[in-house]
């Protein structure tokens, strides 16, 4: 398995930055590769089909969410990434000198005909995108 992450710290608070990241359904209000979000089903299974700016789609699935500890995992089980088996975990931690926050995402998952590293980059350049525009969106 490769693996992917980002961890950063936002300016912001925890339950500020959760309120944005937290719906697993609304990831095009915060992530600059997604042009529309939608959801089919509710809670745990539920199906997030997103339209990416690049024209390409995928499919995740939400394995686990808990919001009081302020994180989800999910899972591509389809798409136009050129990875399979992949399966992340986006946190939003309290730092201790709040109000700002740690901001984590991470993946793991195997090339789909590229290699490793072209994979790696591919899929950090998305988490850092997103965390980036986070800080935009809510250090302003």
């Amino acid at each position: 398995m490769v693996k992917a992450w980002v961890i950063a710290t936002v300016h912001a608070s925890a339950p500020e930055v959760w309120d944005l990241v937290g719906d697993f359904g609304t990831i095009g209000k915060w992530l600059p590769a997604v042009a529309e979000s939608r959801c089919e089903g509710q809670g745990i299974g539920m199906l997030r089909r997103l339209r990416l700016v690049n024209g390409g789609t995928l499919v995740e699935r939400l394995e686990d969410m808990n919001d009081a500890e302020r994180f989800y995992s999910y899972r591509i089980i389809e798409g136009s990434l050129p990875v399979r088996d992949y399966y992340a975990t986006l946190w939003v931690r309290s730092a201790y000198d709040a109000p700002s926050c740690t901001v984590e995402w991470s993946g793991a998952f195997l090339p789909r005909n590229v290699p490793d590293t072209d994979a790696r980059m591919v899929i950090q350049s998305i988490y850092q995108a997103g965390i980036d525009n986070l800080r935009a969106k809510l250090e302003a």
